[in-house]
């Protein structure tokens, strides 16, 4: 017996066999995509408020997610809870004019959500390729508030501008089960972190705001977003 395998043999037996950990069931992801409210929907005369102060420029949504993961032989249901977060800013115009000022306006979303969702496996055999198409619907209640350059919360004719709408979203997506691909990278984040799947996701969001009361903002839209998860 050489050196080098008494060596190998010496340390695997002093480390004992690797043991594998069970699923959780569990799935953190984390995703990111541009994202502008549908605020200037609710006026039916034509006027469009958010759009001539932000422009057409789209702000960014960032959105952590954490899933319950039930398998089945065919694919997997899912429980998800998220909390998204939303800044867009501009400078105001002076009262009256058209003219833009040295002070900003800023308008501030925290969409909570709640989903259930369908994810299917049977598109991987198809394409040998480990696709997996999902989708997900559930309520959604979204935070917001539009503050003035000072930092203090704007007001319109003596009313606060910060609430709350609720409403409800669907969801389209599309993973890319990365394991399949590298298998032994697969296998060193299962021995060391626990981490039983790693998926690259793009997927498309629908969100309706319902005027459900008064002051109801709208801020539902829809985006898409790309992101990573990560399933213990």
């Amino acid at each position: 017996m050489s050196l080098t395998v008494a060596l190998a043999t010496l340390l695997m037996t002093q480390a004992g066999p690797v043991v594998e950990t069970e699923p959780l069931g569990l799935r953190v992801a984390f995703g990111f995509g541009p994202y502008a409210p549908s605020v200037d929907r609710e006026f039916s005369s034509g006027a469009t408020p958010y759009a001539d102060l932000f422009g057409d420029s789209t702000g960014f949504l960032f959105r952590p997610e954490l899933t319950w993961v039930h398998r089945l032989s065919f694919g997997e249901l899912t429980v998800s809870g998220s909390v998204g977060w939303f800044k867009d800013s501009a400078y105001a115009f002076v009262d009256g004019t058209e003219q833009r000022s040295g002070g900003t306006t800023t308008i501030k979303l925290v969409p909570l959500t709640a989903t259930a969702g369908l994810r299917l496996y049977g598109l991987e055999k198809l394409l040998k390729v480990p696709v997996h198409p999902y989708m997900e619907l559930g309520p959604t209640y979204t935070f917001w508030t539009i503050r003035q350059g000072d930092g203090d919360v704007a007001e319109v004719d003596g009313v606060r501008a910060s609430g709350g709408s609720f409403g409800l979203v669907g969801t389209l997506g599309l993973a890319l089960a990365l394991e399949r691909l590298d298998p032994r990278a697969a296998r060193t984040l299962r021995e060391s972190f626990g981490v039983h799947g790693t998926d690259l996701f793009f997927e498309w969001s629908y969100a309706r705001t319902l005027p459900i009361a008064d002051g109801t903002l709208r801020v539902g839209d829809s985006n898409w977003q790309v992101g990573l998860q990560f399933t213990f």
